[in-house]
């Protein structure tokens, strides 16, 4: 069993790989946990912040514009610390 983290500030959560990689390309990845609903299924953790929040708006309404190439390397990384991690 791993210890619990400790965040200074609750994170904000994306349980959605899509919209994580698209706010990867402007924000650090905090971590990644098993979802408290479903164990099968990862949560992403971002600092919680107006910018990250703009970011998911942006994305929700298909006003996020980024680089193909990068988009699709954050999925890959995403998939590949979700595997490392047995999330």
């Amino acid at each position: 069993m791993r210890p619990e983290k400790i965040y200074e500030q609750k994170p904000f959560t994306i349980n959605d790989i899509a919209l994580a990689a698209a706010v990867v390309c402007f924000h650090p990845l905090i971590g990644i946990e098993k979802s408290p609903v479903n164990p099968q299924k990862a949560v992403f953790l971002f600092e919680d912040s107006d910018q990250v929040r703009e970011l998911a708006d942006k994305f929700w309404r298909k006003d996020l514009f980024v680089e193909a190439s990068e988009y699709f390397s954050n999925i890959k990384f995403l998939k590949g610390r979700i595997n490392a991690e047995q999330v």
